[in-house]
């Protein structure tokens, strides 16, 4: 959700210069590259009668859903200095998200020792995650354009959505069972991670992959705004709109990319998608104002085809590698890694949205006003399509660095 509209919020709500605006969602996401890694070890490292994980699961999604809460609803009005407390409280939320998310990612290359049940596991989770992903990007904006869409709108909005994730986080962790039943661990030392990471070369090249696609993901969900509403013409609840056909697409072709995993491997799997999630954003050029319900929702639900690709592919080769790994070394460092991986997603999502927010400076982006000019609006039309086009190419570059036999089905 602040992927979404964080950065539109920002600049039309709080009214803070686009660089700035932009400034605010990377640098949270630089301090998870540090943070995310060492969360990681940390739930490596914890014993307790529930386990490793869901002591993380419970306090941090706890704490995600109070800071959310205080990130929208936070009277910047009464208080000035808008873009400090902006940047203050999503670095509180970012940070509070690292302690729920990295040890439940890490979960399912611990969970079983059967790839072909750690392929499910992965499949269906993250489809109810994209449901979740539906009432964040899809209702969220649509609770706001139904009051009005000012900052009463996004305070109202806010203890909602965060009251759904209050919900997920509750089934979640009654959900995840106990694999470690609060059995010794033995303490990491720094030899011990610098050797995981040396030994990790084709992890390293699969989050170097992973982030610039995540990247081009980031791009088009911080653009859709911005393109909805001065390229089309519409309100915030039609970015909505578009967002949740295409995450609907993404759960609907979830099924068959897991399919296509044991058949032709991750590695084809993510190329594959990332050729067409670019190109389908590319075709977003040629949408008129009166062709959104059309031709508009069609392209978002070719996009997310493509981008149930780039979910399923990467999570199920990453906790392979994860699993793997960890058998080779004698050792649990899937926190550790999935730390790493976590603060590779976040970092991506966050590039997108600066490059977005640097480039509204860079057209000429006039933050706060309800119209803009006709260059502006035809630099959008341009950006949004070919934004996520230049990340999928630069992703799928780095692709070619996987090694192949990492990328086999396994």
């Amino acid at each position: 959700m602040p992927t979404v509209l964080l950065l539109y919020f920002c600049t039309q709500v709080l009214g803070i210069a686009p660089a700035l605006a932009g400034a605010i969602t990377v640098i949270p996401k630089v301090w998870g590259m540090f943070w995310d890694p060492f969360v990681g070890v940390w739930s490596d490292q914890t014993s307790s009668s529930s386990g490793r994980r869901k002591p993380f699961v419970a306090w941090g999604g706890a704490l995600m859903c109070m800071s959310f809460v205080a990130l929208f609803a936070f009277p910047y009005s009464v208080t000035g200095a808008a873009a400090l407390w902006a940047g203050v409280l999503y670095f509180l939320l970012t940070t509070a998200y690292s302690l729920f998310s990295v040890p439940y990612v890490a979960f399912p290359a611990e969970a079983t020792t059967d790839s072909l049940e750690r392929n499910r596991l992965v499949t269906w989770r993250l489809m109810f995650g994209m449901l979740g992903v539906i009432v964040g990007s899809a209702g969220a904006p649509a609770l706001i354009a139904m009051g009005g869409g000012g900052a009463a709108s996004y305070a109202v909005m806010s203890p909602v959505i965060a009251g759904v994730c209050g919900l997920g986080v509750v089934l979640a962790y009654g959900a995840m069972p106990n694999t470690d039943r609060g059995s010794p661990v033995r303490k990491i030392v720094l030899n011990d991670l610098f050797a995981a990471l040396s030994a990790a070369r084709a992890f390293r090249a699969l989050l170097a992959a992973y982030v610039v696609l995540v990247a081009a993901s980031g791009f088009l969900l911080a653009a859709a705004a911005y393109w909805v509403v001065f390229v089309l013409n519409r309100d915030e609840g039609a970015a909505g709109q578009a967002l949740a056909v295409s995450l609907l697409a993404t759960i609907v072709a979830m099924p068959a990319w897991s399919r296509a995993l044991a058949r032709i491997g991750a590695r084809l799997v993510i190329a594959v998608a990332a050729i067409l999630y670019g190109l389908s954003a590319a075709l977003l050029i040629m949408v008129e104002p009166g062709a959104f319900v059309g031709q508009g929702l069609g392209v978002f639900a070719a996009i997310g085809v493509a981008g149930a690709g780039l979910q399923v592919g990467p999570f199920k080769l990453v906790a392979d590698l994860l699993h793997m790994q960890s058998r080779e070394l004698g050792q649990r460092f899937e926190g550790l890694m999935t730390g790493l991986w976590v603060a590779g997603e976040k970092l991506g999502l966050a590039i997108g949205a600066g490059a977005v927010g640097l480039a509204l400076s860079l057209i000429g982006f006039q933050s706060g006003a309800a119209s803009q000019a006709q260059d502006v609006v035809h630099a959008l039309r341009l950006l949004v399509g070919l934004g996520p086009l230049a990340f999928a190419i630069a992703g799928l570059g780095l692709l070619l660095a996987l090694p192949r036999r990492s990328s086999r089905p396994v």
